[in-house]
């Protein structure tokens, strides 16, 4: 049984050689002849020229952004450079207010300022530029009343142009930011500290003994008379800022006097409260209500 399987196995090996022998022509690299050959030529790529179009590499790239810096910010409003942070404002040194700018805006640091080419608006003082006129009642000597007029008309000092140039001097604004209104201020209440006498409207009309005998002396005296006056930019109604004016009166002749101011504020709900308990008192009693 061995040797019949082995007989076997030794015919199979045969056959299996002989089926896949391969002819001579491939190990000796001969044709036959009569036989042609293809040969498969190694394809070429082309070469990119990277000199003329240097965006054809293997992938397309995007164009490179640079980085770029970002720009400061630069602050457009430009602060008061001589007074507080808050109209409207007494600049002391020249005697007026500062009331309104058109363009009024907060700068980086938090403080009150405006924008270029901001019109703004100023008040005075009547009389400050002399020229008011006293009035008497009685004999010169002693008389019984003395009024003083501190009417609208009545000079201001400083002047519009002046202000105009205090503008630019003093509070930082450029010569294209116009002054467009110089308004003078409009008395509706007064009062002489220590004493009885207060009245509303522009005419100071004293009438106690004590207070004209006073008024008198120093106007001859030409020495200060202090007065504390009440009143708006320009209008009687109500619902405008109404100021406070502490000022002394002195006389330049026997029948003028100017106004010498020595501080303006705008009132506070409580002060303003005062001002009106104190108008409500007079006799005849005025129409407080329609000041206050």
């Amino acid at each position: 049984m061995q040797v019949v399987l082995l007989f076997w196995l030794l015919i199979c090996a045969s056959a299996c050689f002989t089926t896949h022998k391969l002819p001579s022509y491939v190990f000796n690299n001969n044709t036959p002849q009569g036989m042609t050959t293809q040969t498969n030529p190694t394809p070429t790529l082309p070469i990119p020229d990277l000199a003329t179009n240097p965006a054809n590499t293997a992938e397309e790239q995007p164009p490179v952004q640079l980085a770029t810096a970002i720009p400061t910010p630069v602050d457009t409003c430009k602060s008061y450079t001589s007074i507080g942070s808050k109209l409207p404002a007494f600049i002391g040194e020249h005697g007026f207010v500062l009331t309104a700018v058109q363009r009024p805006c907060i700068t980086f640091a938090g403080e009150s300022g405006f924008y270029s080419d901001s019109s703004w608006v100023a008040m005075g003082m009547p009389c400050s530029g002399g020229g008011g006129t006293v009035e008497w009642e009685g004999k010169e000597e002693r008389p019984k009343t003395v009024t003083l007029a501190l009417t609208t008309d009545c000079p201001m000092q400083p002047t519009a142009k002046q202000v105009a140039g205090f503008g630019v001097s003093h509070l930082g604004f450029d010569s294209t930011d116009k002054l467009i209104a110089y308004n003078p201020l409009i008395l509706q209440f007064w009062s002489l500290p220590a004493y009885p006498d207060a009245g509303t409207g522009y005419g100071v009309m004293v009438r106690s003994r004590k207070a004209v005998d006073m008024v008198w002396y120093r106007l001859k005296k030409k020495t200060p008379i202090n007065i504390h006056l009440y009143g708006r930019e320009n209008s009687w109604s109500k619902g405008n800022n109404i100021y406070f004016i502490n000022a002394n009166i002195i006389g330049t002749t026997d029948y003028r006097f100017r106004l010498e101011v020595l501080a303006v504020r705008h009132l506070s709900n409580m002060e303003i409260s005062e001002a009106r308990r104190r108008c409500d008192m007079l006799r005849p009693k005025p129409n407080c209500q329609l000041i206050f």
